[in-house]
């Protein structure tokens, strides 16, 4: 049996689809979770059974182009669409 060091945990939107807008926005950290938020689609929602932890190697698996914003601090947020990749500080990230 294989042991599998845990780096991280996210939450990310529990609907994937193929091909989607994706977007990402991080809290501080909290307990064992990395504070990111990950999902498809325009609109974030607020219902709490929305979002499921996702262990950072299964999230290579599900959502491999987002790998390269999660060095990202606790504040910021990220778009992508295609080609489109937007990324922002969101200060109203950091009072929750």
């Amino acid at each position: 049996m294989s042991q599998h060091r845990q780096i991280g945990k996210w939450d990310l939107h529990s609907k994937r689809k193929a091909a989607c807008l994706s977007n990402g926005l991080r809290h501080s950290p909290q307990g064992d979770t990395t504070g990111w938020y990950l999902w498809c689609g325009e609109e974030f929602s607020s219902n709490a059974d929305s979002f499921s932890p996702v262990h950072t190697q299964h999230l290579l698996q599900l959502q491999p182009e987002v790998l390269k914003f999660l060095g990202l601090p606790p504040g910021f947020r990220f778009l992508t669409a295609g080609d489109y990749m937007d990324v922002w500080h969101d200060p109203a990230l950091l009072e929750v």
